[in-house]
C-alpha cells in the first residue's frame, strides 16, 4: 500500500469478511486521546463513521488506561 491509509483500508476489508461482522474499524489517536476514524469496513444497513473526529475529552480516564493496555476491542451487540 502507498500510504498507512490505504493498508488499513484493505485490512479492515480482508478482516471483516474473515470475521463476518458488520462494522470493523481502525481509530486513530493523538497525544491529548483526540481520535479519528481512519479506516472502515461497514455493511449495509449501517451508516459510516469514516473521517469522523471525536474528542479525547468523551474518553474517561479508566478508558483511557484500558485502551493503552488492550489494543482491540469486540462489541457483540450495541443492542
Amino acid at each position: 500500500s502507498r500510504s498507512i491509509e490505504a493498508f488499513c483500508a484493505e485490512l479492515v476489508d480482508r478482516l471483516r469478511e474473515s470475521i463476518g461482522c458488520s462494522r470493523l474499524m481502525i481509530f486513530r489517536f493523538d497525544p491529548d486521546w483526540n481520535w479519528s476514524v481512519i479506516a472502515e469496513s461497514v455493511a449495509p444497513p449501517f451508516e459510516s463513521w469514516l473521517g469522523l473526529h471525536f474528542s479525547g475529552a468523551e474518553i474517561p480516564e479508566q478508558a483511557r488506561s484500558l485502551m493503552s493496555r488492550v489494543r482491540e476491542r469486540i462489541i457483540e451487540d450495541i443492542d
